[in-house]
């Protein structure tokens, strides 16, 4: 029995759905941004994901504490340490990304961000899969990137 994530639409389904919400968090951090210091709203936001958290692993568990705690206890102590690494890279990116958010607007903010996805996606391709690309598929890109810069 296939589990409903995996099933390709569902995926499709999920970017859809995340990239729609990225414009509206974009949106509303935008808005922030301008009265507030990009800290400020990663800490509200980081606080809120600790509550959110501090409940729904309960639920998941259903309730076992233990293994949640016997999860916790598996993490090595260098895995931690570039958990942290990831997070204090994650936090000035993120106050970075609010900052430039604030004064580029949404719209070009976005756009510049959806051609760099689409150069760093083809130079992953390229390096993790190795993998050819057809002169099509650059083709293609040069156009997705045309239409980008002209709707910035």
């Amino acid at each position: 029995m296939i589990h409903i994530y995996q099933h390709k639409y569902v995926l499709f389904l999920f970017f859809v759905i995340t990239s729609l919400f990225s414009w509206f968090t974009a949106d509303y951090n935008a808005f922030f941004a301008r009265n507030m210091n990009p800290l400020i709203i990663m800490l509200i936001e980081s606080f809120a994901i600790f509550i959110i958290l501090l409940i729904a692993l309960p639920l998941y568990f259903k309730g076992d504490i233990k293994s949640i705690y016997s999860q916790l206890c598996q993490i090595k102590l260098y895995d931690i340490l570039y958990l942290f690494i990831f997070a204090l890279f994650g936090v000035i990116f993120g106050a970075i990304g609010i900052l430039l958010l604030s004064h580029h607007g949404v719209s070009y903010y976005k756009s510049v961000e959806y051609i760099i996805d689409i150069l760093a996606g083809v130079l992953g391709v390229f390096l993790f899969t190795q993998k050819n690309i057809t002169w099509r598929q650059k083709l293609a890109l040069v156009f997705i990137g045309f239409g980008s810069y002209l709707f910035t």
